[in-house]
């Protein structure tokens, strides 16, 4: 039995991460810091620094406003922009 225990606690510690994949696109107005981590090129930093942007300016207008946030350049835009909308 004890081997059965330590694999299920496996098993949820794999559960715990699956929400952090987002299934469809990102609304980039309206995502937190996890759903915009699950995003190529974006970690716990630029992520903060996305929503502290969307806070103090308001909602995006057009997905290539992500670009005015530092650290977002074409370069790193063109990594996600596919997983992205409105």
């Amino acid at each position: 039995n004890s081997p059965s225990s330590s694999y299920s606690s496996g098993g949820s510690t794999r559960a715990k991460r699956a929400p952090v994949r987002v299934a469809g696109p990102v609304a980039i107005n309206r995502a937190t810091a996890k759903e915009f981590e699950s995003l190529d090129g974006i970690g716990p930093v630029l992520a903060t620094r996305i929503i502290a942007y969307r806070n103090a300016n308001g909602p995006f207008v057009t997905l290539e406003a992500l670009l005015e946030v530092s650290g977002i350049g074409p370069a790193k835009f063109a990594q996600f922009k596919e997983k992205i909308r409105l």
